[in-house]
């Protein structure tokens, strides 16, 4: 009975190898879905930051333009997000005007993502130049 204990000490048995390979696959696959989230996240915050960078860039053409000329307008634009990878964001800007010297304006930028919508929002108040 001694050398029988004293042989199986020797090495590990198939079982426990069985078990410690599907230890370490389920850790490998946990790993990687984190890391797909984790890349999924970085296209989202990169779609939401070009979408800020369009919307500033119309209210700063808007700024610049003629205080008559401000209007409501509907543009499409695309941009390039990482390599190779074309977006394209739709900008809606409406003006709400009451006849005085303040034009309210709001620029909503969207864009879709995984079938998914999405859109960011600016306001602001541009006032007519006193001449």
């Amino acid at each position: 009975m001694a050398a029988a204990a004293k042989r199986n000490s020797r090495g590990f048995t198939l079982i426990e190898v069985l078990v410690a390979m599907v230890v370490l696959a389920v850790g490998l696959l946990g790993t990687l879905a984190g890391i797909i989230r984790v890349l999924d996240i970085n296209v989202r915050n990169d779609l939401r930051n070009e979408a800020v960078k369009i919307a500033q860039e119309r209210l700063e053409i808007l700024r610049n333009t003629s205080y008559a000329a401000i209007d409501d307008d509907n543009v499409t634009t695309s941009r390039q997000i990482r390599k190779n990878t074309n977006w394209n964001f739709q900008v809606v800007q409406k003006v709400n005007s009451n006849g005085g010297p303040l034009k309210g304006v709001e620029i909503e930028v969207r864009w879709s993502y995984k079938n998914r919508s999405h859109s960011y929002r600016l306001e602001t108040v541009i006032h007519q130049p006193v001449s």
